[in-house]
């Protein structure tokens, strides 16, 4: 499958300030870290060093935010008429090979290469028959390291006295068709032929084979001037007439050259050249170019998939499949780019045990519920905008019209039961690379929480049972103090984090050693553990628990939360709420147990106590919403613990095979 082109941004307009030390390459890095692209362009004056250990330093930094350094805007200056001096200029270019072996993903790296400097004294047979002679001697040492080497139609590199020798675009052609190798490729700019006098579209035509890289800029005529201005220029390389600007608002016709580019299956990289105006307008262009891959250039138009395959069949497996990618049919939806989805219990039912509903009529079903992605695309009455971190619910309403509850916006408590759910139950889920979705049931999470994002669906469900009980509890003064969460999976971390972010007494019941990561994350934000397995019981959790809190301890709780669904441990559980408790019930059982009970005790208990007890599943939008400021609060009160417990990132294609006994707390999918 042929990748989607990616996008890379060149800092235009902190050149100066990078070459000359009064900014470092680390500010940059994290400055383009929040931008939305996909990797950095690097340029020679910006790096302090060409020793290795100082290159893997910078890739590590590129690395933690998310970005690769596919390319390299080196300039070398191949028409000098010394033959000693030309070597030189060669060597250097192998030093930046070099330097790209390093700092280069495995899958592109590119060094830029040009003609050399307009001299008055270097004829127009000579210029090109150097450039030839030297790019061609490059290329085998290219070739064993693995580095691309891409010819601009360039104006004058901003170090230079004189401009680009090749400039016109009779001659860029000329040494372009003189040179065949997988190795060597075209980087097309299309504000570049402006400044030459040539129109840009021509040029892409003539070089559409030969593309592998891109710089995108965009230039605008200065008030008062004409096409006819630039070509008193040519001669400098610059223009007068000419300013820079926001990518897709000038004169360069984007729409025809990624047309043109989506009937190559162009799949390259495409870097930023602008920006000289500040971080916003480069901002905008990125999130254009982003919208116009999006639209043009997604790969093969498939993508690639975690599927139950025959769902409905004993020969359903879990595989890697490549599907259609999704594409937006309304101005009210958002194609996403998914950047890690989260594995939970229902996941391991459907892995493990293949459960899982396909829609009517399908065989396969996307599966995956935990989404945190990027908006690729952006309907134009959607609300969101290209570059917005997003989750995405759930539940989708049944078409019962009598159902109250989904005509209110409110399938989390559909009546009728035949509701959807992405990933789950009739409709395809988020492991993917792209999900295109209503915007209704999209919901943004702000960058300080991005790192967090696969966080909010389970937070959601929390946030739910929390409201229902708060909602009940309004039937009489009720001010909660203590709390008892049974279990430690992920959800029963989240309860016990987001009672103690509230102030509540926390007490968590576990089947987790007392050694355990769990164990240690609860007893770092103030919870009291209980491990089964310490209790003078049998381990499997079942007995103890009003021995150990009631019997020994004298505690009494307000509220308890369910979220193992054993439900041995419910029936002990409910005989420890204090007067006027609630009890909420997270955890699914398997239906087929049976046990005993003091059913009078407890039955005296919620009555003569105003006890209560409620069941809760799936989440409102509301709750998603409620779920990113918990989220907030958690983080305040306990920096890095919602990170630490994301312990398990796994490829798609190790999916199928997941061991979940062995997942620390939380596993997650990593799809991009």
């Amino acid at each position: 499958m042929k990748s989607a082109a990616r996008v890379a941004v060149f800092p235009k307009g902190f050149i100066n300030e990078l070459s000359e030390g009064t900014m470092s390459l680390w500010e940059w890095i994290e400055l383009a870290g929040t931008l939305g692209a996909d990797g950095l362009e690097m340029y020679p004056r910006f790096l302090e060093s060409l020793e290795p250990s100082y290159l893997h330093s910078v890739r590590e930094a590129c690395d933690k935010v998310n970005l690769a350094i596919p390319m390299m805007c080196s300039s070398p200056d191949f028409t000098q008429p010394d033959p000693a001096r030309r070597r030189e200029e060669m060597q250097y270019i192998k030093s930046m090979i070099d330097v790209m072996a390093i700092l280069g993903p495995e899958d592109f790296r590119s060094c830029r290469v040009l003609s050399g400097q307009r001299r008055n004294e270097v004829g127009r047979e000579d210029g090109i028959r150097w450039t030839v002679e030297c790019i061609q001697e490059l290329l085998p040492y290219a070739a064993e390291k693995k580095v691309h080497l891409v010819m601009e139609n360039h104006y004058k590199d901003g170090y230079w006295t004189a401009p680009e020798f090749a400039l016109p675009c009779d001659i860029y052609l000329e040494i372009i068709s003189q040179i065949e190798s997988r190795w060597f490729g075209a980087n097309y700019d299309p504000s570049n032929a402006i400044v030459a006098g040539y129109d840009p579209i021509l040029l892409l035509e003539q070089i559409r084979s030969r593309v592998s890289t891109m710089h995108a800029s965009d230039r605008y005529l200065k008030e008062g001037y004409t096409m006819d201005d630039i070509r008193e220029y040519l001669d400098q390389g610059y223009s007068n007439a000419l300013q820079h600007g926001v990518i897709g608002k000038g004169m360069n016709d984007y729409d025809t050259i990624f047309r043109m580019l989506q009937e190559e299956k162009f799949g390259g990289w495409i870097s930023i050249e602008d920006g000289v105006n500040g971080l916003d307008e480069l901002q905008e262009s990125v999130n254009f170019i982003k919208t116009k891959i999006a639209q043009y250039l997604s790969g093969s138009g498939l993508m690639k998939t975690i599927v139950l395959k025959n769902a409905n069949s004993e020969s359903a497996e879990v595989i890697v499949a490549e599907k259609p990618r999704p594409e937006l049919k309304s101005d009210h939806e958002v194609c996403i780019k998914v950047l890690s989805v989260g594995l939970d219990g229902t996941d391991k039912e459907i892995i493990l045990h293949r459960y899982g509903v396909p829609a009517e009529g399908e065989d396969d079903l996307i599966i995956g519920h935990e989404l945190i992605g990027e908006v690729e695309q952006a309907g134009a009455a959607s609300g969101f905008s290209v570059g917005d971190a997003v989750t995405v619910l759930v539940r989708r309403p049944c078409l019962d019209p009598d159902c109250l509850n989904c005509r209110a916006d409110r399938s989390d408590c559909c009546q009728t039961g035949t509701y959807t759910e992405r990933g789950i139950k009739g409709s395809h889920g988020f492991m993917c690379e792209y999900v295109v979705e209503d915007a209704n049931y999209v919901v943004k999470i702000p960058d300080s929480l991005k790192h967090l994002g696969v966080w909010v669906e389970p937070q959601s469900i929390f946030e739910k049972i929390w409201s229902t009980i708060s909602h009940i509890q309004q039937r009489f003064v009720w001010k909660p103090k203590r709390a008892l969460v049974l279990g430690s999976g992920p959800m029963g971390l989240l309860s016990a984090l987001s009672f103690r972010s509230m102030g509540l007494e926390t007490h968590v019941w576990s089947l987790h050693a007392e050694d355990s990561i769990q164990a240690n994350v609860l007893a770092n934000i103030g919870a009291q553990f209980q491990s089964a397995y310490t209790d003078e019981s049998d381990g499997s959790g079942s007995h103890g628990i009003v021995r150990h809190y009631g019997d020994r301890l004298h505690l009494n709780f307000d509220v308890v939360l369910e979220c193992t669904g054993f439900t041995p441990l419910l029936s002990e559980a409910m005989q420890l709420l204090d007067r006027n408790g609630s009890i909420g019930l997270l955890g699914v059982t398997a239906m087929d147990r049976h046990t005993t009970v003091p059913i009078d005790r407890i039955n005296q208990n919620f009555v003569m106590g105003n006890q209560c007890m409620v069941g809760s599943v799936n989440a409102s939008k509301a709750d998603f919403l409620r779920a990113i400021d918990r989220l907030h609060q958690v983080e305040r009160c306990y920096p890095g613990t919602l990170s630490g417990l994301i312990t398990d990132e796994f490829t798609p294609e190790q999916v199928a095979s997941v061991d979940f006994d062995r997942i620390g707390v939380k596993g997650i999918v990593r799809m991009s």
